[in-house]
């Protein structure tokens, strides 16, 4: 079994989620990420890879990155496992409104 590492460069994310080191220092200034520095480095931890993976998803959906600092800020304390799980029940529950509203809307206009 494979061990989770305790740490990532900027670099190393960027090329994972495929964005830019430019995009995860954005999201860093929005309050999503909130690395450790070793002098003019920035540290990011498996908690951080998680803020980022679930901001990027939050952006898939169309939500706004207000609107994924609220949903990511009452998670800060808990267990990077658990706040997978959370974000995980909140886009299902999201994508089966979202299906609702589109199913609804073909009623009212077939």
């Amino acid at each position: 079994m494979e061990t989770e590492r305790a740490e990532f460069s900027i670099s190393e994310l960027a090329r994972e989620f495929d964005v830019t080191p430019r995009a995860i220092r954005f999201y860093e200034d929005q309050g999503l990420l909130a690395p450790r520095r070793a002098g003019q480095r920035r540290i990011y931890t498996p908690r951080d890879r998680t803020r980022l993976k679930l901001t990027l998803r939050g952006k898939r959906l169309g939500l706004t990155l207000a609107e994924i600092r609220r949903l990511l800020a009452p998670l800060i304390h808990i267990p990077t496992q658990t706040l997978r799980w959370a974000w995980s029940t909140w886009r299902r529950r999201h994508q089966y409104r979202a299906r609702e509203a589109h199913y609804r809307r073909r009623e009212r206009h077939p």
